[in-house]
């Protein structure tokens, strides 16, 4: 959908939510298997692991610099 005065700009954040919880090693590991990432929001969404969540949040991979 094109951006209109209507329809607000999505936000890119460079930065994690500040309530969300960094993963672990073994949490890496599992979303790696099921070929996607959690954003870095405090919603916690299913994102590509190079990808950003509605909110504007990256992948938890961007954020750690592992991609």
């Amino acid at each position: 959908m094109p951006e209109t005065e209507e329809t607000p700009k999505r936000v890119k954040h460079t930065r994690p939510h500040p309530n969300a919880c960094q993963p672990t090693i073994d949490d890496l590991m599992a979303w790696e298997a099921d070929g996607g990432c959690e954003a870095c929001c405090e919603e916690g969404c299913w994102v590509e692991p190079d990808g950003y969540c509605p909110h504007g949040y990256p992948s938890w991979l961007i954020v750690m610099g592992l991609i």
